[in-house]
């Protein structure tokens, strides 16, 4: 008999209000036995499992952040430690390796690493002090950064980003603190993708500093992100996320100027028909030819293109009379031929044309 995902997901997100709350002792009531039985099924089932192994990730992750928090003893952890090391040990019999490593290593470490007082109390200068971290190392450091968040430790929070190198956790932090001057200047010189600049400026405009987080979501779109090349799909669709934010605040405020190029890049950046819907939507009538004219102009020059699931990419396009797009793909060893139509009327759909 299989487990309902939906159910057990669910009941892994009740957990997430006690956590975020700072009561771990009792988030660890529902993901104790929510871990025990998941450990005591899959041994059964993970020769054609396709999904259950997801929940591990995210299981280890809230269990690490809940030992962690006030009110949970050393027994406590010592306890949960044994017993996630006795399930591990039965599921690596079957291929989930390291499925709790992080909660183990919150529950033996705990706060008491050596080094942690002093990088909390802002004495370290990095973390790990040996200056390396392995990916264990990271998600303990984000288990206790969410451990902190929810305790209402701020300074120690912040010290501990700063020191660990999480720079975007550590922006949100100041903005949220009210810092927002300080997150932007970090925001300039140590945020690399356009994905980090989003969740910062979603913060600083929830603080009140709308015109900061515009100017700041602006100069995103203005730079490429330093480490995603630009045909990697994670900078294309994180700079087509922020354009996104910044399209519709920009309209809701009213700044035709912002809302006019946020609403161009989006589209540049994503290709879909909705990003063309909604630029036709929004733009002023007087603003729709010209900026209807970059779209389309960004479509014909584009490798690729995409129609709800459906996409079609080459390196060569030509422009048909009708200011669509061909382009040949090979499917099933048949080259055929696909075209883009009837832009200008607002209606997208792929027709096979030879």
């Amino acid at each position: 008999m299989g487990i309902d995902e939906a159910a057990l997901e669910q009941l892994i997100d009740e957990a997430e209000p006690l956590l975020a709350t700072g009561r771990g002792a009792h988030a660890l009531t529902i993901l104790k036995p929510v871990a025990s039985g998941l450990a005591a099924y899959w041994p059964e089932n993970a020769d054609w499992d396709e999904t259950l192994h997801e929940f591990f990730p995210r299981l280890d992750q809230l269990i690490a952040q809940a030992a962690l928090m006030d009110g949970v003893s050393q027994e406590a952890r010592d306890n949960l430690a044994d017993e996630l090391a006795d399930w591990q040990r039965e599921l690596a019999e079957f291929g989930a390796d390291d499925a709790f490593a992080t909660a183990i290593a919150a529950c033996m470490q705990g706060w008491d690493e050596p080094g942690l007082q002093a990088t909390l109390a802002g004495l370290g200068q990095s973390w790990p002090p040996g200056g390396g971290s392995d990916p264990l190392d990271a998600d303990l450091t984000r288990a206790r950064l969410a451990a902190l968040e929810a305790m209402g430790r701020g300074e120690h929070f912040l010290n501990l980003s700063r020191a660990a190198g999480f720079h975007c956790d550590h922006a949100v932090k100041l903005a949220q603190m009210g810092r927002v001057g300080e997150a932007v200047a970090l925001a300039h010189v140590r945020l690399t993708t356009h994905g980090d600049l989003l969740r910062l400026v979603e913060v600083v405009a929830s603080v009140g500093r709308v015109e900061t987080a515009f100017d700041l979501a602006a100069w995103g779109l203005s730079r490429d992100g330093r480490d995603e090349g630009e045909e990697n799909w994670h900078h294309r669709t994180g700079r087509a996320m922020l354009a996104r934010w910044l399209r519709e605040k920009a309209h809701e405020v009213g700044n035709r100027d912002m809302m006019f190029k946020a609403t161009q890049v989006a589209f540049e950046e994503s290709l879909v028909r909705e990003d063309f819907r909604v630029a036709k939507k929004l733009v002023a009538p007087p603003d729709w030819p010209k900026l209807r004219e970059l779209l389309l102009a960004a479509l014909t020059a584009a490798p690729y293109a995409m129609s709800g699931s459906k996409s079609c990419s080459t390196r060569t396009w030509s422009p048909t009379p009708l200011l669509a797009s061909t382009c040949r793909k090979r499917v099933s060893s048949v080259h055929v031929t696909l075209r883009w139509v009837d832009l200008l009327n607002g209606h997208w759909r792929i027709t096979p044309i030879g």
